[in-house]
Order: C-alpha cells, then structure tokens, then sequence
C-alpha cells in the first residue's frame, strides 16, 4: 500500500474479512485547527488532511495490491493506534480509547463509545497507544509516558495510570495496570512475554506481570 491510498500511517491491523485498518495521523504534529503554511494548503489555512483518520484498505481484484481506501472515521485527536473486536475497532484517540462501529454497512462509523477516558494529551509522540492480544484474552497498551486519570465507563471505576502500561477485557470493560512503561507499542512473544522501549532504548523484558506483586 501506498500513498494516495494511505497517508502518515502509524499503526495497523488486519479484520475478520482480510480487509487492513489504518490510523493516519495526519494531525501530528499539530494541535487541533492549528494553521499551517503548507504550500499546497496556503498561508494560514488549514489543510484538509490536518486531521486523524481511520482508513480500510482492500485490494478487490485479488492480485495482492491494494486498490480501495475508505475513510471509516475521521476528525479524530491524534490517533495513534487501533483493534478490530467483534463488529467494530477500538481506537486510541486521546482523551479516549473508544469504541467505533458500522451498525448499517456502509464502511463508515456511525456509533461510537468511549470505553476509557482520561488518557492525558501530552507531546503528541508520547500518547497512549496499543494494541496487542495477551494469551489471557485481554487487550494490552502502552502509557505512552504521558498517564493520566483514567475512568472506565463500562464498570464505573476510576484508574491512576501512573508511570504503567495497561491492559483491558473487551468483554467486561475491565481496566487494570500493568508492569512496563513504554512509549510505543507494547508486545509479547508466544510464550507470553511482554516486551516495550522507548526512544533510546530499543527494547525492555517485562519479565513479571504486574498483578503477581
């Protein structure tokens, strides 16, 4: 895949029906309706791609390049990174990780729900993203070094993020801390080892799951 069809990509994943979901963070690193002296935009304006976005990608004739790019959702906060559940993706877009579904078919969303807000808008390369399955059947996350107070609208419970990556039940809408902090991406192996950095470090072993202590 590549440009028109996709833009500042920063994170994907693959559905259900083979079909790639992109976050473009077209927003970076501005903030929002920031003006730009982009000289395609013009002086002071700005520019119509200055926003984030979640892209399907699909290659319809077969021949293993993809040729369709549908915008599922747009106008987002910095977006840096998403999962395919069930009939929908959650996303993570500060102050939130939210919960977008198509519920008529169209390709783009028309319901969406925050699960988890409070996630602190720090420096935009230092933001709460994800998402990685755990062999527990959970979601994990990294802090993104920005925290923040975290309430989980499914059980009501509010949440310290600290200095700690997380990990959540896409089920129950549990929320819970974890052992690391990592800047971005967070990822195990298959045996269940969960690995992070940050940008001088390439890779850390979190080596105890942080509910053992």
């Amino acid at each position: 895949a590549s440009e028109p069809l996709v833009q500042d990509p920063v994170f994907v994943d693959w559905d259900a029906k083979g079909r790639m979901w992109v976050v473009e963070m077209g927003d970076y690193p501005f903030a929002p309706g920031e003006k730009t002296t982009n000289g395609e935009t013009g002086q002071g304006k700005v520019s119509v791609l200055q926003t984030g976005r979640i892209k399907i990608l699909t290659d319809t004739d077969g021949d293993g390049t993809y040729d369709k790019a549908s915008v599922f959702l747009d106008d987002l906060k910095h977006p840096t990174s998403l999962a395919p559940w069930k009939n929908g993706v959650f996303i993570a877009s500060i102050p939130d990780i939210l919960f977008a579904e198509d519920t008529d078919g169209d390709g783009r969303c028309d319901r969406r729900q925050p699960w988890f807000s409070g996630f602190t808008a720090g420096n935009p390369q230092h933001l709460v993203n994800g998402f990685a399955w755990g062999l527990d059947g959970w979601f994990y996350g990294a802090n993104g070094d920005s925290g923040g107070e975290i309430t989980c609208a499914k059980t009501g419970r509010k949440v310290a993020l600290g200095t700690n990556d997380f990990r959540f039940d896409p089920r129950t809408g549990e929320f819970a801390l974890e052992a690391g902090r990592s800047q971005y991406g967070k990822w195990r192996d298959d045996y269940g080892n969960w690995f992070g950095n940050n940008n001088s470090i390439l890779g850390w072993h979190y080596w105890l799951p942080l509910r053992h202590l």
